[in-house]
């Protein structure tokens, strides 16, 4: 606290210029799908999708990638990925009357978030971004803390991977279901939930249903 009042900070980050970009990227899709009804108990469902997700382009020209091996920038994008294959793959089978059990699997791409993208206009000189670090044997005040003409060991950089695969996620899943019976509804009970319970029921319902008594009019 006692150097920044005195006007000597211990670090500082600071940037100049203005990373702004116009991208453009093109996207093509396409995908086939059926259904294939095995037997009576199995269904298999077999699909393929394809994506192809274009690198994206700057219309001024000013987006670059970092070269580490040259320590250069290049302006550009980063290679097309041409691998984006998505299969679909689904199956039901009845393992009896009221049982069956349903799985599938896919896997699905997408493109980048767009705002990753001001990373390759992060760069000398379109824009400048300064990290100091100052000691206490050396303190710098804080009138020259950013110099004009900033040396590489003074500069921030950031940037996007030479290569860049679509990313993707694998999504599978796997259920059974059960399928309950029901019987009509008597006046005064309510159908049952479980099939153990029918026969039970059945017979308590039917008791339950109101006879018509006769009255005999004597002969006059």
């Amino acid at each position: 606290m006692a150097d920044f009042l005195l006007g000597y900070p211990s670090s500082a980050i600071g940037a100049q210029g203005v990373p702004t970009a116009a991208f453009r990227s093109s996207n093509i899709a396409g995908y086939a799908q059926d259904t294939w009804k095995l037997n009576r108990k199995l269904t298999l469902n077999l699909g393929l999708r394809y994506e192809f997700y274009g690198p994206p382009t700057d219309k001024w020209g000013k987006a670059a990638i970092y070269n580490l091996p040259t320590n250069t920038y290049q302006v550009g994008s980063w290679p097309a990925d041409y691998r984006n294959f998505g299969p679909r793959i689904g199956f039901s089978y009845a393992l009896g009357e009221n049982t069956v059990i349903r799985s599938g699997f896919g896997l699905y791409y997408n493109t980048e978030p767009y705002q990753f993208l001001m990373y390759m206009v992060e760069y000398p000189p379109v824009y400048v971004l300064q990290s100091i670090t100052s000691t206490i044997a050396n303190p710098v005040p804080v009138a020259n803390i950013f110099p004009a003409h900033p040396t590489a060991s003074g500069l921030s950089p950031e940037t996007m991977g030479q290569r860049m695969p679509t990313p993707y996620v694998e999504q599978w899943n796997f259920s059974n279901g059960i399928s309950v019976s029901s019987i009509p509804s008597a006046r005064g009970c309510s159908p049952p939930w479980l099939t153990s319970a029918t026969a039970r029921i059945t017979s308590r319902c039917a008791s339950t249903r109101t006879r018509r008594s006769r009255r005999l009019i004597p002969r006059t």
